[in-house]
């Protein structure tokens, strides 16, 4: 037997389902329409005019701000070729990582601290020991921007090492590989 209830939650979904694939259309046309104007030969090339000191100052310095680091990275491939936009990326997120931990542990812990001790809501923390699984459960789940995983991490305790990943020597022992495997 139908009730009205549940004859109103299949209409809701349909309802969604609908928005979802209307939205998804939508996108993928905006996406198409978007790659057919942009000519990649065009971008190389104004990449190339662009002083290096300038394209690798962006990489790392206006992620902090939350500029979109894969545009960013792009045009370092762009301007550095392959394997020195892959070295420009890894040093620009190394700085942009030590700028975000900085920020985060002493200009803006006190204020956000102070901001949530007015709420219902406290700073989560990671637990004593799971540091660098969480660190890489959030760098590898999507959903949040980049900067805003930065600043989150530190904000709920992560030391700095488990979120750089390479600073740390633990990192490349063989207790990270332990938790990808389930061990």
């Amino acid at each position: 037997m139908t009730t009205p209830a549940t004859t109103a939650d299949a209409r809701t979904r349909a309802r969604h389902t609908r928005t979802f694939w209307i939205v998804s259309i939508i996108c993928v046309v905006i996406v198409i329409a978007a790659f057919s104007f942009i000519d990649a030969k065009a971008v190389h090339e104004w990449a190339q005019k662009v002083p290096g000191w300038l394209v690798f100052a962006l990489m790392a310095l206006t992620p902090v701000i939350g500029a979109p680091v894969s545009i960013l990275f792009v045009i370092g491939g762009a301007r550095f070729g392959t394997v020195g936009g892959l070295i420009a990326s890894a040093l620009a997120i190394a700085i942009n990582l030590l700028l975000t931990y900085w920020m985060t542990k002493f200009v803006l812990r006190r204020p956000i601290a102070a901001f949530f001790s007015n709420t219902k809501y406290k700073i989560p923390q990671v637990p004593k020991g799971e540091s660098i699984s969480i660190s890489l459960l959030t760098a590898l789940v999507p959903g949040l921007p980049y900067v805003a995983k930065n600043y989150l991490l530190v904000l709920a305790g992560s030391p700095f090492g488990s979120i750089s990943g390479f600073f740390s020597r633990r990192t490349f022992s063989a207790r990270p590989l332990r938790f990808c495997s389930g061990a």
